[in-house]
């Protein structure tokens, strides 16, 4: 499998499936079939909206103050490091690599 083809497999993950893996169990509005899905963290309280369509998914915080903790599944688990929420809109190649990883792991791929 090419790079391209890897990362468009992973931004085609779904998101709201990869958020409850990670501990986002409330549903706090509209259905999993909406274009748009509000869940909570379960623990930590952090509370996000998924555009669930068009692909790839996207997501932003509802806290005013992590307005910038925003963007793909790729800034979805860069933004989670340590179970920490930090807004990074600029990840470095490190924190990519990393969150690269962890996604290759989501799609089956070793």
């Amino acid at each position: 499998m090419q790079k391209e083809d890897k990362k468009q497999q992973i931004l085609d993950l779904d998101l709201v499936d990869f958020a409850y893996k990670m501990g986002y169990t409330i549903l706090k509005s509209g259905k999993e079939s909406s274009n748009y899905v509000s869940i909570k963290h379960h623990s930590n309280n952090d509370h996000i909206r998924i555009r669930r369509r068009p692909l790839p998914m996207v997501f932003q915080n509802n806290n005013p103050t992590l307005d910038k903790d925003r963007g793909n599944i790729f800034n979805f688990v860069i933004n989670r490091f340590d179970a920490i929420i930090t807004p990074n809109p600029t990840p470095s190649k490190k924190e990519f690599a990393k969150a690269l990883s962890i996604l290759k792991k989501e799609i089956g791929y070793v």
